[in-house]
């Protein structure tokens, strides 16, 4: 609007000077054409001076020169005015439309009735790097109502035929020791493989066996040739295995009886629990 504005002013200000040089050439013709019939001489080619013009030429003049001034004031005016308001190709340059600010950025209604402030996460969440209060419990019990140290717990539970070759039972995670059970109508092998290369002590206990139930001292040799004999097939057996010159001990449950559904297989359930010393 200032640059259409500041267009016509100037426009005006051109047209009123073409006006005054019309004027100054008329007035210029006309003293010409006296001063030819006064002197009666041959005209010449020769400029107005303004100081000898007439009052009543000069004052016209005058009052087109003031409205001039006027007018070059009030596009001063417009000019100033003009550097005060922001255009608006600069204000899309420097500016967010609201429709683009809206379908890019989160108002702050939707994100209080979206997210959590960071005072209620700080007073209902734990920090990454926290530590909870009750870290230290497993379903609310603390550690000394668990097992306490280092080592593991391997289980089995299989179902053998009688009379059927010896199959896996199980074995420690490191190798060291593999045993594999075998049965028949009224007794159940247990055959170990001792991987640790030297011979391994340990006291057995079968709740059924020939001695009442009595702790019986037993060596587990290198290799794989190394069994135990339990009588019948109904069978609880315990055995302790000491470390030998490593730092482990391992505990053998075994138990055994008929399968109720069919007679000639045996259920057997084992668990090893190894302890790093």
């Amino acid at each position: 609007m200032a640059d259409y504005i500041r267009f016509r002013l100037n426009a005006a200000k051109v047209g009123v000077s073409m006006a005054l040089l019309a004027a100054i050439g008329g007035l210029a013709e006309k003293a010409q054409a006296r001063s030819d019939r006064a002197t009666a001489k041959p005209a010449a080619v020769g400029f107005l001076k303004l100081g000898g013009l007439s009052h009543a030429i000069s004052s016209p003049l005058l009052k087109i020169e003031n409205k001039l001034i006027k007018l070059d004031k009030k596009l001063s005016t417009l000019q100033n005015k003009d550097k005060q308001f922001l255009k608006i190709k600069d204000a899309s340059l420097n500016f967010l439309k609201i429709e683009d600010a809206n379908s890019t950025f989160l108002k702050i209604a939707d994100a209080n009735s979206t997210f959590l402030k960071i005072g209620e996460a700080t007073n209902k969440f734990l920090k990454i790097d926290g530590t909870a209060a009750n870290s230290a419990e497993l379903g609310g019990l603390k550690p000394d109502a668990f097992v306490q140290g280092n080592g593991g717990v391997v289980s089995a539970g299989i179902l053998i035929g009688l009379s059927q070759p010896s199959v896996p039972l199980l074995k420690t995670p490191d190798g060291k020791l593999a045993i594999a059970i075998s049965a028949t109508s009224d007794q159940v092998t247990l055959n170990f493989t001792n991987n640790t290369g030297g011979a391994l002590e340990a006291v057995g206990q079968d709740a059924n066996g020939s001695g009442g139930g009595a702790a019986i001292p037993q060596t587990i040799a290198p290799g794989a040739k190394n069994s135990i004999t339990l009588q019948g097939t109904t069978n609880q057996y315990h055995l302790q295995i000491f470390p030998n010159g490593a730092n482990e001990a391992m505990t053998l449950t075994l138990s055994t009886e008929q399968d109720a559904a069919n007679k000639a297989q045996l259920d057997v359930v084992a668990q090893m629990l190894i302890g790093l010393l």
